[in-house]
């Protein structure tokens, strides 16, 4: 018929995200601030002063950690039930507002009453929670975290890879659902 197919906001606000190369310029340009997310785990200690770092040079930005408890998780991951909870206690204590600060754990996960958890807090727990918080947001018509900004990702390099391969797995299920592909 010649017409594209329309794109609810929760997606198109993701594909945006993974289609323009992030730099500063463009960042700027846009007059929204990124969001800084971090998918947390045993390497939380040399992430925190990344996450840190980027939000007092974006001052505006929402700050999002997600972290189940993977086998290599700190005692104090596990006293807060969750990498996530974890990183959060740490961003807090370096003075981040908690206003700012969206943290997730096993408790958000719904395949556990959150007392009993058997997840080894896995990319794919974590993107997925990133994602539950967008698509909530664009159905609620807010912008808070979506419309149009950009995603600054705080990950070491060994998953870098492995972060945007599963956000690209998951918005792909999520278009062929929504076109029917």
């Amino acid at each position: 018929s010649g017409e594209s197919p329309t794109m609810s906001p929760y997606l198109h606000s993701l594909l945006a995200w993974l289609a323009t190369p992030l730099t500063d310029r463009r960042i700027d340009e846009s007059g929204l601030p990124p969001l800084i997310f971090s998918a947390c785990n045993w390497y939380n200690d040399w992430k925190a002063p990344t996450i840190m770092e980027l939000a007092t040079r974006y001052p505006d930005s929402q700050v999002i950690v997600v972290g189940g408890l993977g086998r290599l998780a700190s005692q104090e991951a596990h006293e807060a039930f969750g990498e996530g909870y974890d990183m959060g206690n740490r961003l807090t204590a370096l003075g981040l507002s908690p206003h700012r600060l969206t943290a997730i754990g096993c408790r958000e996960c719904a395949a556990v009453d959150g007392s009993n958890c058997g997840c080894v807090g896995t990319t794919g727990f974590n993107m997925d929670r990133l994602l539950d918080m967008v698509r909530a947001e664009a159905e609620q018509g807010e912008r808070r975290l979506g419309g149009g900004r950009r995603l600054l990702v705080v990950e070491e390099s060994l998953l870098v890879r492995r972060v945007f391969a599963t956000m690209l797995g998951r918005l792909r299920g999520e278009a062929a659902a929504e076109f029917g592909a």
